[in-house]
């Protein structure tokens, strides 16, 4: 019988969220789908193996963060398929949801997320029922569920004109995928995550390689974040400077940001020159310009709570002239210290206001935002799938 959906779960060393993203998964899937947990661990999962449609890959040694995803995707047999990460918890029903927002076989169709936060006690994190049983504060978009076509030139654009991180853009990370452009991008570049940020990589390619794609605003994961601590987030661990106590860096070797420094920005942009180089066709070359990643990264550094400020900034200044004096980053990068010091917040926010682009902005029916109180985490997940049932295609 052939596999409808592959739900592929990288993950590293952190087995109690692992173990309940792989229960939620097995509870939202179908009977035709399959569950393929890529475990990249320095011990091995113990995960329940009587459900037949799970299968755990076992690293024996560690891999980068794109091989890893890479392995995960190749062992998939789905016609179709998505990532998740051991944070997040597959909603029940949201699968049918996105099949049925879909007009042709090889259409991407995008959905979103909610979040559900926790105040678990540091010496429980490792208890898989401490976790679960935890109450929360769940956020979501409120009201109906729609979807809309968006144009994929447009929204690729948007990520050489920004270098910033958006999870309505339509990657293996926040949307459900036909395998047919994964195989694709396989046959011709001879694999499908390039660059330091596999999602970041599969959204370029997804893309370059479709002209539409539906956005939805069903809510297909919810994100759980049992701490407040930044390492339950690779990206924000990157961006506050407490990358040394997540996964994200214990999956890469030899520097792999090269010579710019450790901020998210600098993992997208690394990603996006990758892709520039492997398909040049797609891209102007103005649009990768270095000084797009210095305004980027100095937003970035003004807007975090990092006590290296300064040292960033500095490596930045270092990273953007290494190759050659680039008065433009410099002016980029000077402009926004100085505005974001002299003329404060609201400057800065109207800034990242105007560095995303109209074009890709969500409908203003898809981001009403809401919250409530959640007594677990079933709870929680039960709760964004009834809101689901409110769709209109």
């Amino acid at each position: 019988m052939a596999v409808r959906i592959s739900i592929v779960i990288p993950t590293r060393n952190r087995p109690a969220m692992a173990a309940l993203a792989v229960r939620a998964a097995l509870d939202a899937a179908g009977p035709d789908d399959e569950v393929i947990v890529a475990d990249n661990g320095d011990a091995p999962l113990q995960l329940d193996g009587t459900d037949a449609r799970l299968r755990t890959l076992r690293a024996e040694r560690v891999y980068s963060m794109p091989d890893n995803w890479e392995r995960g995707v190749r062992a998939a047999r789905g016609q179709d398929l998505l990532v998740l990460s051991d944070k997040h918890r597959l909603v029940p029903g949201s699968l049918g949801h996105l099949l049925a927002a879909r007009r042709g076989a090889r259409e991407v169709v995008s959905y979103t997320y909610a979040t559900f936060f926790q105040k678990v006690d540091p010496g429980e994190l490792d208890r898989i029922e401490a976790i679960a049983e935890a109450p929360g504060m769940l956020e979501y978009v409120q009201g109906g569920r729609y979807g809309s076509e968006r144009s994929s030139p447009e929204m690729l654009r948007d990520w050489y004109a920004t270098v910033r991180y958006r999870p309505d853009r339509p990657m293996l990370y926040s949307a459900l995928v036909p395998r047919e452009i994964v195989d694709d991008v396989v046959r011709s570049k001879g694999r499908f995550f390039q660059g330091m940020a596999p999602d970041v990589s599969s959204g370029l390619h997804i893309l370059g390689a479709t002209r539409t794609y539906v956005e939805t605003n069903i809510i297909t994961v919810l994100t759980h974040f049992p701490s407040a601590d930044s390492r339950w987030s690779n990206g924000l661990s990157v961006s506050k400077g407490t990358e040394r106590g997540s996964g994200f860096l214990q999956e890469f070797v030899d520097g792999p940001l090269g010579r710019l420094p450790p901020l998210t920005s600098a993992v997208i942009y690394q990603t996006i020159v990758e892709f520039a180089r492997l398909q040049p066709e797609q891209v102007p070359p103005a649009m990768v310009d270095i000084s797009r990643f210095a305004r980027a990264a100095a937003i970035e550094i003004e807007c975090a709570d990092r006590r290296d400020g300064a040292a960033m900034h500095w490596a930045l200044f270092k990273a953007t002239q290494a190759t050659g004096l680039s008065p433009r980053s410099f002016f980029e990068q000077a402009r926004t210290v100085f505005s974001s010091r002299v003329l404060g917040d609201r400057w800065l926010a109207r800034r990242l206001k105007r560095l995303i682009s109209k074009s890709s902005a969500q409908d203003s029916r898809m981001a009403v935002p809401g919250s409530v109180c959640a007594r677990s985490l079933n709870d929680a997940i039960q709760r964004v799938a009834g809101v689901n049932h409110q769709v209109t295609w």
